[in-house]
């Protein structure tokens, strides 16, 4: 699960070609709490260390992903709930709450994922991530590519 918060937020950071994003690494994930909201629903609140070398404000403004299994079974979707922004040439922890919703509990038990230390191969995400850096918009789509391929490619 921490692979997969690790590789949410690297991912909205460094896929971008704006040059204002070639400054900018995501050095370390924290999960502080990992509250049950219901049987389905969790929020997890991250502390999520950035440094950001570049000259802009960064801003993760939303997160859609829903994640699937190597037979194309969704089972969960990732939501932002709340981000702070990231200073300009600061090095430091920024707080985050994601929201997952598990849609198919029995599809992530079929495909025989392990959820403690799941294999990123077998996990597939699709959806939109929308951030800003200053005044620049930038929407990163991402259309059924594996976690591991998206790690890998950092």
């Amino acid at each position: 699960m921490k692979r997969f918060i690790l590789l949410i937020f690297i991912a909205s950071l460094t896929f971008v070609s704006c040059s204002q994003y070639e400054d900018i690494i995501v050095e370390d994930v924290t999960v502080n709490n990992f509250k049950f909201e219901s049987t389905s629903k969790v929020i997890l609140d991250l502390s999520v260390k950035i440094d950001n070398g570049s000259n802009k404000t960064l801003a993760v403004k939303k997160i859609d992903f829903t994640l699937a299994t190597a037979k194309g079974r969704n089972f969960a979707d990732v939501t932002l709930v709340k981000a702070s922004k990231v200073k300009p040439h600061s090095d430091d922890y920024y707080p985050v709450q994601l929201q997952v919703n598990i849609t198919d509990l029995m599809a992530i038990m079929s495909s025989g994922l392990d959820m403690h230390s799941p294999d990123l191969s077998k996990i597939f995400a699709t959806g939109k991530l929308k951030m800003k850096a200053g005044c620049l918009p930038y929407t990163m789509k991402v259309d059924k590519k594996s976690l591991k391929d998206l790690v890998n490619s950092l």
